[in-house]
Order: C-alpha cells, then sequence, then structure tokens
C-alpha cells in the first residue's frame, strides 16, 4: 500500500498518530510516510490518505476527490475534541468552525481511527466505521536501562505534560507536599509554562523538547505519576504516558480515569489512585521499597514491549487492507491483498 497520514502539526500526537504509524508500516514492507503539506497530485499515487486530527477547509474538498479515486479516506483522532474543558489551553483553537469541520471530516471519511474504546462510542455517533488503535513508541527512542539503587532522600518523582493538563495536576495538591516532607525527596514537573508548588523540593523544567529527547528527560524519574481529572475529556485519553514510564522501567501511579483503569492492573503492573490518601499510600510504598519499583517496573516494561513498531505496523496494516477492500471491491484488492499478507 501507499499511505500517506497527512498530519494536522509537529506535536506529539503529530508523532504518535502518524510518524509512528508511517515507521511501523514500512517495516511491513509498505511506502509511508507523514508530513504537514499536501498536494492533490499526490492522490494519483495513493491507496490510503489518513487525516490526522485535520479541521481546515481545504481539507473537505482534498477528502472529496480521494473518495472519488477510491483511496481509502481515513480520519484521525486521539483526544475527544467536542469535550475540550473551556479552561484547556486547546479549547482556543477548537472554535465551533473548526468542530463543525472536523465534524464534517468524520461523518464523510470511509474510515474513523482512535486510540480509546471511550472514543469510539462517543464518534459512532457520527460515522459507524471506527476502529481503535491504540498508542504506540517509536521502539529506538525508548531504551531500558536499569535504575539505580537510591536512598529515599534522593529519590526523584516525575511528571511530564503539555499545558493542556495543567489542572490535571491541581488534584495532586498537597498529595506532594506531604510526600516531600515526609522524605525530604525532589519532584520534577517538566512541560507547564508556570509552577504549580511551592515547595523549593519542586524542580520546575518548562523547556519543550524534540520526542527522540524526551525519553532522556522522563529517565531523570525513579516514579512516574500520571494525574487526571475525572471529566468527560479525559475519560477519552489513551495509556500513552504508562506505557512511556514502562518502556523506560519507571513504575507508575495513575489516575483510575481513561484508559488508565483498563491498562494498569493494580498494585501489579502499576497503582491506581482515586483519593489523596491512596495517591500518598502508593508513593510511600514505591519510594520506601526499591524491591517493589523493580518489580512493579519490571511488568509494566513487559507490557510496553508489545507497543513498540512491529505491532504498531500489523495493527495499522491490517485495518487499513481490510478497510481498503470494502472501498475497491475484492477483484481490484486481490492483488495487493495477496502481496502483503
Amino acid at each position: 500500500m501507499k499511505v500517506f497520514f497527512f498530519v494536522s502539526d509537529t506535536e506529539a500526537a503529530c508523532h504518535y498518530r502518524g510518524v509512528v504509524p508511517a515507521k511501523g508500516l514500512e517495516l511491513r514492507g509498505h511506502q509511508a510516510v507523514a508530513d504537514l503539506y499536501f498536494n492533490l497530485q499526490f492522490l494519483d499515487k495513493l491507496d490510503v490518505l489518513v487525516f490526522q486530527r485535520k479541521a481546515n477547509k481545504k481539507d473537505i474538498e482534498i477528502l472529496k476527490e480521494a473518495k472519488k479515486r477510491k483511496i481509502l479516506t481515513v480520519y484521525d483522532i486521539e483526544d475527544n475534541l467536542w469535550r475540550v474543558a473551556p479552561h484547556n489551553p486547546g479549547r482556543g483553537f477548537w472554535t465551533n468552525e473548526r468542530l463543525k469541520i472536523a465534524e464534517t471530516l468524520t461523518k464523510k471519511a470511509d474510515l474513523v481511527t482512535v486510540t480509546t474504546k471511550n472514543l469510539k462510542n462517543f464518534v459512532k455517533r457520527l460515522n459507524p466505521n471506527v476502529e481503535v488503535i491504540r498508542n504506540y513508541l517509536f521502539s529506538k527512542y525508548w531504551s531500558y536501562s536499569p535504575p539505580l539503587e537510591k536512598p529515599e532522600s534522593l529519590i526523584v518523582i516525575g511528571w511530564s505534560g503539555s499545558p493542556s493538563h495543567s489542572d490535571d495536576l491541581k488534584i495532586l495538591k498537597g498529595v506532594l507536599e506531604q510526600v516531600i516532607e515526609k522524605y525530604n525527596l525532589k519532584v520534577i514537573i517538566q512541560g507547564l509554562p508556570i509552577n504549580p508548588f511551592s515547595s523549593p523540593n519542586v524542580i520546575f523544567d518548562p523547556t519543550w523538547v524534540r520526542i527522540r529527547e524526551y525519553p532522556k528527560k522522563l529517565r531523570r524519574y525513579d516514579i512516574g505519576i500520571c494525574p487526571l481529572e475525572n471529566n468527560q475529556f479525559n475519560e477519552a485519553k489513551s495509556d500513552l504516558k504508562f506505557i512511556e514510564y514502562g518502556a523506560l522501567g519507571i513504575p507508575a501511579v495513575c489516575s483510575p480515569v481513561g484508559e488508565y483503569q483498563y491498562t494498569v492492573k493494580n498494585e501489579y503492573n502499576g497503582f491506581l489512585a482515586a483519593k489523596p490518601r491512596e495517591w500518598v499510600k502508593y508513593l510511600s510504598l514505591l519510594v520506601e521499597n526499591s524491591n517493589l519499583r523493580l518489580s512493579v517496573a519490571y511488568r509494566a516494561r513487559k507490557l510496553a514491549e508489545t507497543r513498540g513498531l512491529e505491532a504498531c505496523g500489523e495493527v495499522w496494516e491490517k485495518v487499513l487492507i481490510d478497510n481498503l477492500l470494502k472501498v475497491r471491491g475484492k477483484d481490484e484488492m486481490y492483488n495487493l491483498r495477496q502481496f502483503y499478507l
């Protein structure tokens, strides 16, 4: 197949929903590319066109032209665009006009791909043909290094995220201060423009880094935290952060919200904390017990190993070929399917 991932920007979503699937498909022998720029002339050479969270009027015209040529059109969404909270910085981008365009693209695409079952159930009201394809990692960036033995005071608890998740950290107000006071350890907050905590033990790192450098930032952590407010937007969130921590051998405590409630097996490959006292309990257990950190992180890492490029390419290939078959018919697809399967 010849597949083009028409991405919306150069942020993390572009990487995980465009670059990584393209690389995975390349491993399977397909021609795939992810790019911000698209020309209608490209349609002459394509089998599949994936619109990654696009919301421009011209995208509707491109989609119409692609469908005329029996190119499989896919609209990919990794967040619930229609449930972005008013205080979320992303809400300013998702105006009513852009949401209407996104809705039109969702309705008219041959296939919609999403990251979670929750998001699938929401999107099905717009288009019945929805497939869940989880987020996968570009394996070479996520190499594992065994953790070093450390005294409690040198343990680092870490959080990393974009400004769109600043409110999620509020649920840890009081929790982190309590753990810091108990163990005199350090906490790193990566990616926010403003430090939400006043403790001198909270290290504030607002720098933005390229995706290939991002794992190096996370390797500073001994324990990862994934807090999420319980709201409609977060209920559609993927388990990506937990998988990233797991790939690096970092045990994590997560809110039982979104995909975390299904991927994280409590007290086995991670911890689920719904209340402040549960956050304090599990963070304290991990700080005090190095063997627990190692055993939990090992199980999380084994799970993360199933979410690399090879698995990514296999999943995307099956979904795209099955749906291309519907668009082009058995006779036209026979040679293509025989070659790739």
